[in-house]
């Protein structure tokens, strides 16, 4: 069976929740906005005009809340350059599924050149084949995995997402496809609902993959999947 995998950056990637929340409370200080007492841990996982729309409350209007976006982008990418680093056994995952040819596509709610800069940053700039960011405008989880499956050119029921997010599995679910839960931000339990979870990518094997559709019959043939 033809494959593809889609990675969230978030959790997955990299570990970026503590970059994303100062990079939010410095643009909530150059803009004069009430940060909130209790944060809702969607705020990182949505879009940034959803969150400023839908959450913060800090305006309504979208034109507004897209240039808020933008400095939001902004103020990330000097954060990220100067401290992150790749979560332990992505490289290596992605380097071993490369090799039999498998697509790859990896979703950001940051602009198109943040994702660029941070890729190669953490030396991955190689890794991905297609890239759904915030140009694209996809306001929804379920958006976002459709859109990578399309970008990828495989039907979505062919993809395993993998994600550290209860509602990102939820909407890899919805849109017929397979999730992969990585133990982090969230724990194993808020993850159970996911077609298998792991600590690190490190755990993984091809054989992972394929056992995640042996219950459909949906064998993959890793002789067909390589360039």
């Amino acid at each position: 069976m033809p494959l593809q995998l889609v990675f969230t950056w978030d959790g997955v990637v990299s570990d970026t929740v503590e970059m994303q929340r100062k990079a939010w409370l410095q643009l909530a200080e150059e803009e004069n906005f009430k940060w909130p007492e209790i944060e809702r841990p969607f705020l990182f996982e949505c879009t940034p005009e959803r969150a400023i729309t839908e959450i913060l409350y800090w305006t309504r209007d979208f034109a507004y809340a897209r240039k808020l976006g933008w400095r939001l982008a902004e103020i990330y990418t000097e954060l990220f350059e100067a401290i992150a680093e790749p979560k332990p056994g992505i490289k290596h995952w992605l380097t071993n599924v490369s090799q039999y040819g498998i697509p790859r596509a990896v979703v950001s709610n940051m602009s198109r050149q943040s994702v660029h800069n941070s890729l190669d940053k953490l030396g991955l700039s190689q890794m991905f084949d297609s890239l759904v960011v915030a140009e694209d405008d996809m306001d929804t989880c379920a958006s976002q995995l459709l859109s990578a499956s399309l970008k990828l050119g495989r039907r979505p029921k062919q993809c395993v997402t993998f994600t550290s997010s209860p509602q990102m599995v939820t909407a890899a679910h919805n849109c017929t496809m397979k999730a992969i839960g990585v133990i982090g931000m969230y724990k194993h339990y808020d993850l159970k609902h996911a077609d298998m979870t792991c600590a690190s990518l490190n755990e993984l094997s091809i054989i992972n993959l394929r056992r995640l559709f042996a219950a459909e019959n949906q064998f993959m043939d890793l002789r067909k999947e390589r360039v």
